[in-house]
């Protein structure tokens, strides 16, 4: 068995996700957060706050880990995102994104999504002058992977800004 430190949960090794490359993911993922940082919103660090409960009193021998992580999160986040990554063929950087964000309070789902996170193509056209008369020439900007997480991250605002509009507008349940 492994332990992830990027949030995910135990896992045997035969069956986890095929995972991008080290210094890849960290690409990803700092350009994912600074959109989200940039705009306000408090990330809080799963691993950092669980470790932290009862000012890292043991647990006991074997913890039950989603009971640690449910006293963890509760009082200290709102929101809980996953974001999965999988391999995907119909996507420029050969994967495809899933995320997911639920109201820690009450359990819902507030916003679901499954995206290749296509950033837009920037693309530029001119004429340049040959000696056989002018050529037309259209130069079409490749994105970066950075580009992708920052798409991913805007897809991901747009989502939570969307549950919040919906929720505050329909009626309460009882």
């Amino acid at each position: 068995m492994e332990e992830r430190t990027s949030g995910s949960r135990l896992t045997n090794a035969d069956a986890a996700r095929a995972q991008a490359d080290e210094t890849t993911a960290w690409r990803l993922e700092s350009s994912f957060y600074d959109p989200l940082l940039s705009s306000g919103v408090r990330l809080i660090e799963r691993n950092l706050i669980m470790r932290t409960l009862n000012k890292g009193a043991s647990q006991g021998a074997t913890p039950d880990i989603q009971s640690v992580e449910t006293q963890a999160l509760l009082g200290k986040v709102d929101y809980l995102l996953e974001l999965l990554m999988a391999s995907g063929n119909d996507s420029p950087i050969g994967c495809r994104f899933r995320i997911t964000i639920k109201d820690v309070n009450t359990g819902e789902i507030v916003g679901l999504m499954s995206t290749r996170a296509m950033p837009e193509v920037g693309r530029t056209s001119r004429f340049v002058a040959t000696q056989g008369g002018f050529k037309h020439e259209t130069t079409t900007e490749v994105p970066s992977l950075e580009d992708f997480a920052h798409c991913l991250a805007e897809d991901t605002m747009f989502q939570l800004a969307r549950g919040w509009e919906l929720r505050s507008t329909r009626p309460r349940e009882i």
